[in-house]
């Protein structure tokens, strides 16, 4: 797997809240403008994220999944979140194709646990959704493709579906689990147990992972019994994005 490649992209995804600096609701999509685009790659590559990446075949249906648990870190000064994710392999422009699902602490829902989903195209501007309800514990989501169509879920619930031709065609794609957080010395939030990636006629098992990213004092580690956590402080002096073999966490 080319780590230069997976660096440039989470460098530049549309992460959970990389256009926070704009005065967001939960159900706004947003969209950016020229000038705003600018603006919020810049504030979005100060964001701290550390991800846990898996191969995909392009060519197979395929199922990635996980329940996901955001806790509170109340010393926290701004948003944080944890995540899955679907993305084209490339690291040019214009900005990969993207589609994430996951769960976010943020002001706007007084840092209450809330679902969100984001999708980017590639060339196209960013579109942010929060779903506006509150949770607490586990929650089991996915995001699955056939040659078709492309569903992000949660708690077998589709969130949203679209042609999969619109987002992903001969380019390769990846998968990855995440937790990213925004202010400097904020702690990093996020629990992920139960990993499990389907292709075709695969056997449902938990999958290998590719390589794994340390971002400025984040990291991803197994506790055991399959849970990955992830773990650290915010700071920006700190090297980023530093390739690791992650441990087969099952």
């Amino acid at each position: 797997m080319n780590a230069g490649r997976f660096i440039r992209r989470i460098i530049s995804i549309a992460s959970c809240a990389a256009i926070c600096s704009l005065p967001l609701i939960p159900t706004l999509a947003c969209r950016t403008e020229k000038a705003e685009l600018s603006r919020a790659i810049r504030h979005e590559s100060l964001n701290g994220i550390t991800a846990v990446t898996y191969r995909v075949d392009l060519r197979k249906t395929f199922v990635f999944s996980a329940n996901l648990n955001l806790p509170e870190r109340i010393n926290n000064q701004s948003w944080y979140c944890v995540w899955l994710m679907v993305s084209e392999l490339k690291g040019t422009d214009p900005h990969p194709s993207m589609l994430q699902v996951g769960l976010m602490r943020w002001d706007q829902s007084k840092f209450q646990m809330q679902p969100f989903i984001a999708t980017e195209q590639a060339g196209k501007e960013l579109a942010f959704r929060g779903v506006a309800e509150n949770l607490t514990g586990y929650h089991r989501f996915a995001i699955a493709g056939d040659p078709s169509t492309i569903e992000l879920r949660m708690d077998s619930k589709v969130l949203m579906s679209a042609p999969r031709a619109e987002f992903f065609k001969d380019t390769p794609i990846y998968v990855d689990i995440a937790a990213e957080v925004f202010a400097v010395g904020d702690a990093v939030s996020g629990l992920v147990n139960d990993v499990t990636l389907v292709g075709g006629d695969d056997k449902e098992t938990p999958p290998i992972s590719d390589a794994a990213f340390e971002d400025r004092g984040l990291k991803f580690w197994c506790s055991g019994n399959g849970q990955w956590e992830a773990t650290g402080r915010f700071d920006p002096t700190a090297p980023r994005f530093v390739q690791y073999v992650p441990p087969q966490c099952r």
